[in-house]
């Protein structure tokens, strides 16, 4: 009897199993499996051709299959998520970045363009797997960025370490780039014309029934949740820090909860003086939800 074909394990896998794979995965396909199967064995350095793989009855497809059937990202199945321009290497120590923050990366870029400086500082804070800061680099040329990535999580500068290392061909020589373990703007002395962030906006308990199960199992709880009681003050703290460090003319941008960023931007403005300001505004994403905190210095 012939092996079953990587299609025909794929499509028996899919049908089988397909209300819980969408429950899992929403708007999962049987070409996005086929792809990062495909991914997946490639990964796995195997020397025959992956079409004739023997599906389930394989050690490789049995370990694919089995991840799929406990909900794990296949991002980090495969451990490769796709940001911006660029490929990321994940695991369960950083989040999963999300095709929202992309607009993060659109709109810094597009600022550092338009501001003409030949000379930019830039820090990201809370930078995961480096997929901001990192596509950034990699999209600006003709400016010297001199650019830090900070995180509570040691693990999580490995891996933003990591896909440095992956992305150095796409980055400019004359970027420097630096990592440094911490919270927040805590013992950072330098100014910066670019702030960027995505820190943990999602309050434990208050946000929690709005979160995908699937995500609060298998992505770190330190990137993703601040206790309720704590939120506004560790926000009026950050933003404190924030208007102490931003440079005159400088770009502070900031993902955020859309449930909590006018509360917050209000917050921002009682905490700092607004006459330092061009322009405090909250940002909407893809889906016309609110997504960001924008604020320009004068």
């Amino acid at each position: 009897m012939a092996l079953p074909t990587l299609k025909e394990s794929l499509h028996n896998f899919y049908e089988s199993h397909e209300d819980n794979l969408l429950r899992d995965y929403p708007g999962l396909t049987i070409s996005r499996l086929e792809n990062d199967f495909k991914r997946f064995l490639e990964k796995s350095e195997l020397s025959f051709d992956p079409l004739i793989l023997n599906g389930p009855n394989n050690s490789l497809s049995e370990k694919f299959f089995s991840s799929l059937k406990e909900g794990i990202p296949l991002e980090q199945i495969i451990n490769e998520a796709y940001f911006y321009k660029s490929e990321f290497f994940v695991d369960e120590n950083v989040l999963i970045p999300r095709n929202e923050t992309e607009i993060l990366v659109e709109k810094v870029v597009s600022f550092i363009r338009k501001i003409k400086k030949e000379n930019i500082s830039l820090i990201d804070i809370g930078t995961g797997s480096g997929a901001i800061i990192l596509s950034i680099l990699a999209d600006v040329l003709n400016v010297k960025i001199n650019a830090l990535a900070t995180d509570l999580s040691a693990k999580a500068l490995e891996i933003a370490k990591t896909n440095a290392f992956r992305l150095d061909f796409k980055i400019a020589d004359s970027h420097q780039l630096c990592f440094k373990i911490g919270d927040r703007l805590f013992e950072i002395e330098d100014k910066f014309d670019i702030i960027v962030s995505n820190p943990p906006y999602i309050k434990e308990s208050g946000d929690r029934f709005k979160v995908h199960e699937r995500v609060h199992s298998y992505e770190p709880h330190i990137a993703l949740y601040l206790k309720d009681e704590e939120h506004d003050e560790w926000f009026n703290t950050f933003f404190k820090q924030v208007d102490e460090s931003l440079k005159p003319q400088g770009l502070f941008m900031m993902e955020g909860h859309e449930d909590h960023l006018n509360y917050l931007e209000k917050n921002f403005r009682e905490l700092i003086d607004v006459n330092d300001y061009q322009e405090i505004k909250v940002v909407k994403d893809y889906t016309q939800r609110d997504r960001f905190l924008w604020a320009l210095k004068k």
